[in-house]
């Protein structure tokens, strides 16, 4: 799937905090409260049953 164009993550928001979201594969992110929503068919599914936590990767 291609990578979102940038003005799209340029206007939405989280949801839930109004943070600034992050592309992470097929899915975007807020780093801010930590929770991640699905990209179908290049649409944000930003609804909040769709929302899960997002867990950190650490190089341990």
């Amino acid at each position: 799937m291609p990578p979102l164009p940038p003005v799209v993550l340029d206007v939405l928001g989280c949801p839930h905090c109004k943070g600034a979201l992050d592309e992470m594969g097929a899915q975007v992110a807020c780093p801010r409260c930590g929770l991640s929503w699905p990209v179908e068919d290049g649409i944000p599914r930003l609804t909040p049953e769709r929302a899960v936590a997002v867990t950190p990767l650490t190089g341990a």
